[in-house]
């Protein structure tokens, strides 16, 4: 095996290490029981594997092997699209081991039944009430598309495959 079919298994292999840190995030959301240790395991074998181990080689030597042959194409390859592939990875963890934080706070709220923004705006009407002392003539020009879109301008969710989505305060 050489070096770059080392590199393309590496990679496989961390897909599927995302593909399981992915399943275990929505689970935890939906209420299932968090296995601390297994999150710590899964988060110590990225930090190590996917950062140290492989993208260490990359941007050790593949990188300047890249740069070396394609020169300035190459640099503007490694620099604005392989190393910030790099960074978002390490931001993904950084913001999972925020987000672990969270739930343990219990700073989160699930949506059901919604597609877009403007479903989430409409449970949030009704939940906080925001138009029950407005008369009907007046609250059927409320604007809900406008109010989803402004909810998701100013809050963090996720939409999940299954119609939920999970605001993160």
């Amino acid at each position: 095996m050489n070096a770059i079919e080392l590199m393309n298994e590496e990679h496989k292999n961390i897909l599927r290490i995302i593909k399981v840190v992915r399943k275990v995030c929505f689970n935890i959301m939906k209420g299932t029981e968090i296995n601390y240790k297994d999150l710590e395991d899964i988060i110590e074998f990225i930090r190590n594997y996917a950062d140290s181990h492989h993208h260490k080689k990359e941007e050790d030597i593949l990188f300047n092997r890249i740069t070396e042959n394609l020169g300035q194409l190459g640099e503007k390859l490694v620099k604005h699209g392989m190393l910030v592939e790099h960074d978002y990875g390490r931001l993904y963890i950084s913001n999972l081991v925020e987000a672990i934080e969270k739930v343990n706070n219990g700073d989160y709220r699930i949506y059901s039944d919604c597609d877009d923004m403007t479903d989430i705006a409409y449970q949030v009407v009704e939940e906080c009430e925001y138009l029950n002392n407005v008369p009907n003539n007046v609250a059927r020009y409320f604007d809900y598309e406008e109010f989803g879109r402004d909810l998701g301008i100013e809050g963090t969710y996720i939409f999940l495959d299954n119609n939920e989505a999970i605001e993160v305060f």
